[in-house]
């Protein structure tokens, strides 16, 4: 069933969409899953996903501070490059890239201390080249985790977070 879904969103991510569609995919088995995209232009900006073994929503573009684990926020003045979150059974996952001006060790020095503020764990701190790395997890990590990925560029910082966990 689990790759019949994955089938049916990468069929969604190639056939685009304008305003909202829903589809009903059925696999040989006779497994249902329907699938709502929708958005502007090329891309579809929200897919929800219902089938019997429950559902889920992405969204690509656009996510807002409450929509990321453990309330992480967007680096303050980052122009944020791109962006998406998923939902699922009481469980959210994100991914923001963002570009600063700032330094890595600072982007690495704020996102430790949010970090530490929330009550996660940081589990490694790794610097190899043009590239460091945060990486935690919250209560023994069954209740999710994070990474954080500063690498430098000859204008600034690209950040990627990427967090997972209960809401």
């Amino acid at each position: 069933m689990r790759q019949f879904i994955m089938v049916s969103v990468g069929a969604l991510a190639l056939a685009g969409c304008g305003g909202s569609e829903t589809t009903t995919y059925t696999d040989d088995e006779g497994n249902k899953v329907e699938v709502t995209q929708s958005g502007d232009g090329d891309e579809p900006k929200e897919v929800v996903i219902k089938s019997e073994d429950g559902d889920a929503t992405f969204r690509m573009g656009g996510v807002s501070t409450e929509e990321l684990p453990f309330g992480f926020e967007v680096y303050p003045g980052a122009q944020v490059i791109t962006s998406s979150v998923g939902t699922s059974e009481g469980r959210t996952g994100g991914v923001v890239a963002m570009k600063t001006s700032d330094s890595q060790d600072k982007v690495i020095a704020y996102y430790k201390a949010a970090a530490e503020k929330r009550g996660l764990t940081i589990k490694a701190e790794i610097s190899s080249g043009e590239m460091k790395m945060l990486n935690g997890e919250a209560e023994g990590g069954d209740k999710g985790g994070f990474t954080i990925q500063a690498i430098k560029q000859p204008d600034g910082t690209q950040i990627t977070l990427i967090a997972g966990g209960e809401r």
